[in-house]
């Protein structure tokens, strides 16, 4: 049985071999996509909505692979529940990384008050700005209630300094399994200051048992179209609880951070690259783009998203063309804009730009016309002519399908 947490922005993985169904594993790359998010050391931002940073310590080894992160019981952690955020002591027992992202990695965890098996994101100070800025956004999914299709956030933690404390040795045993990583991102990074979490943000996710969407397409090939159907229902109703409750937009929708677990739930998980959603009163839609990460990965980003000289305002409408990618991959195994899986990441997104949506080869013969007709229409270069998520909610091919 596989387990699979959300690794939040995970590199491309090469995997050897072929796929199932003649497609080369070679796709894996271009499915996967690289995130165009950028770090930068601007300008801080604080979260509004008044989550307590937890105060911890990173104490002993309890064996070769786990580690205890306790919280300091005069800090009076608090636990975030649904809309709520109630008293509570933590004490997390890190155990095995099970992936990499952008900005840090992802342990699985074990919290030793509920005995509750948990994901736990850990990022370096030197992304602090942008741990608070997720933070924000999954917060404001919290008060907003929740989705069942979207990962809970449970609480965020945060070491104390290391020199404060006995148990640095103990933190960077945790952070020698992101030195390397974080010294490629940071670019010069000095060597201490990435082996240390001394300042980093722990934030704390329930665990989902079951695998990426990614890894199902890759490893079984293209989906059947009542598969497709039921991951994007689900999908598109969680993100027009984004859209709709939250007010923000997603901005990295991708099979990567879409998780099938083993009961045939979805959830939606990664908010790093999230941006707030602005309604006017006459219904005008802006997003506020941040200076501090780019949205998402280049692959799945719209043509809007993409055009430097900012013809079209940014709206709601660049997740729908990422939807749009993501039923097209799950119907063909490959990708819109690199069908046999060759091009660079700069050559897919000149074609997101200036190519159509074709369906080229043997797959598509197989695929009903209402789905390519959505998918056209999910792929529209313009955003103001693009489908609306409510509009894909009633298109024939989902409607077909119950």
């Amino acid at each position: 049985m596989a387990v699979a947490l959300c690794v939040f922005g995970a590199a491309t993985r090469n995997k050897a071999g072929e796929q199932p169904g003649n497609q080369a594993r070679a796709h894996a790359e271009t499915l996967g996509g690289s995130n165009s998010s950028s770090n930068s050391s601007s300008s801080s931002s604080s979260s509004s909505a008044g989550l307590r940073l937890t105060n911890v310590s990173l104490t002993s080894v309890v064996k070769a692979d786990d580690l205890v992160v306790r919280a300091d019981p005069s800090v009076s952690p608090r636990v975030r529940k649904r809309g709520t955020l109630t008293p509570a002591t933590s004490s997390l027992v890190l155990q095995a990384e099970v992936g990499q992202g952008t900005y840090g990695t992802v342990r699985a965890a074990r919290d030793v008050v509920s005995q509750q098996l948990v994901a736990v994101k850990l990022l370096p100070r030197v992304f602090s700005d942008i741990a608070e800025r997720e933070v924000d956004f999954l917060e404001r999914v919290e008060r907003a209630g929740g989705h069942e299709n979207i990962v809970r956030f449970l609480r965020i933690e945060r070491p104390d300094p290391v020199h404060e404390h006995r148990g640095a040795s103990a933190i960077e045993q945790v952070a020698n399994s992101v030195s390397d990583f974080v010294s490629q991102v940071t670019n010069g990074l000095s060597g201490q200051a990435a082996r240390t979490l001394n300042g980093a943000t722990l934030l704390v996710f329930e665990f989902i048992r079951g695998e990426e969407l990614f890894d199902r397409v890759v490893d079984s090939g293209p989906l059947s179209e009542d598969e497709a159907v039921d991951i994007t229902r689900q999908t598109v109703r969680a993100v027009r609880f984004l859209h709709e409750k939250v007010g923000i937009v997603h901005a990295d929708i991708k099979p990567e951070n879409l998780l099938l677990t083993n009961k045939g739930k979805l959830k939606v998980c990664d908010f790093g690259s999230a941006m707030r959603l602005k309604r006017s009163e006459d219904g005008e839609e802006t997003v506020v783009t941040s200076n501090i990460v780019l949205p998402g990965t280049a692959a799945y980003c719209a043509p809007e998203v993409l055009d430097k000289r900012g013809k079209a305002p940014l709206t709601s409408a660049l997740d729908v063309w990422s939807l749009g990618c993501v039923l097209y991959v799950m119907l063909s195994g490959t990708h819109p804009f690199d069908t046999r899986g060759t091009r660079s990441d700069a050559a897919v997104a000149r074609a997101v730009q200036r190519e159509e949506v074709k369906f080229d080869g043997p797959v598509w013969d197989e695929v009903s016309d209402d789905a390519k007709d959505l998918l056209r229409r999910m792929l529209h270069k313009d955003p103001a002519l693009r489908i609306t998520l409510k509009q894909v909610q009633n298109h024939p091919f989902l409607r077909r399908h119950t």
